[in-house]
């Protein structure tokens, strides 16, 4: 929640889409943007796109759909607002729109944005946060098929660091990935390169979902909860801290470059 978030004194908080809820009830929109101006008004609030966003509107008894209309004209992000990049110190964050995953324009752009960061020598770390898992162990949900074909090449190719995604409500996170593969079981000290490294953190605020049984041989840790991530970037490393929102760890875990 939003008095977590303050005491963590994040430099900027990214969320995983899913925003409000409003699922095009425009009050609702309002009424979760009150609840945050605390938070808001005084941390940059960075977000991608979910499903939920992508809203439809009932008039006169017709629906009709709106897309991602009342997202847009509420929050002012760079790029296109649907996809876009920014810098924070050696890293370079990728918003991906995942609800529009196969969207030729942004994969071209997709691409693009992952080679020029990894051409840049100022970018240490590439980071990408989009809402849909592509690895998954939720129970009735599992792995995303379609966009694990579409977008796991692109951050294999460019070997992205970190994938941080929402949609699937409790924390989860596989072992470092290559072509579907974990490449170690270690649970953290992974070499920058060795795999990427998937994590799921939808626990926000909504009712938890199950997971299914047995874990799977590439999953390292997962757990039922609500919680959030404390990603701290360093030139040499990347360390990240799976919290429960009483601000316990669940668990520590650090890339080192070479």
């Amino acid at each position: 929640n939003g008095k977590t978030v303050l005491a963590e004194r994040p430099r900027f908080h990214l969320l995983l889409g899913d925003v409000s809820y409003a699922n095009g009830k425009q009050p609702i929109w309002d009424d979760y943007l009150k609840q945050i101006e605390p938070m808001t008004r005084v941390i940059p609030f960075m977000l991608t796109l979910g499903n939920h966003e992508n809203e439809k509107l009932v008039v006169n008894g017709q629906e009709q759909r709106i897309g991602y209309a009342s997202y847009l004209a509420r929050f002012a992000l760079p790029g296109t607002e649907q996809w876009y990049t920014f810098d924070y110190g050696p890293a370079r964050f990728v918003a991906f729109n995942s609800d529009d995953f196969a969207n030729p324009e942004q994969l071209v752009w997709l691409e693009k944005t992952l080679a020029e960061a990894r051409r840049d020598t100022k970018v240490n770390w590439v980071i990408v946060f989009q809402h849909h898992p592509l690895y998954s162990t939720s129970k009735g949900r599992g792995d995303n098929p379609a966009l694990i074909q579409t977008v796991a090449p692109l951050y294999d190719r460019y070997k992205v660091d970190l994938v941080l995604c929402g949609h699937d409500h409790h924390y989860e996170r596989q072992y470092p990935m290559r072509a579907g593969q974990s490449t170690t079981l270690k649970k953290t000290d992974y070499r920058q390169g060795e795999g990427t490294l998937y994590i799921v953190e939808g626990g926000g605020g909504k009712s938890l979902y199950d997971f299914t049984d047995p874990i799977p041989a590439i999953c390292a840790c997962r757990e039922k909860t609500n919680g959030y991530l404390r990603v701290t970037v360093e030139h040499g490393q990347l360390v990240i801290e799976a919290k429960r929102t009483n601000r316990s760890r669940i668990e520590l875990i650090r890339i080192k470059r070479p």
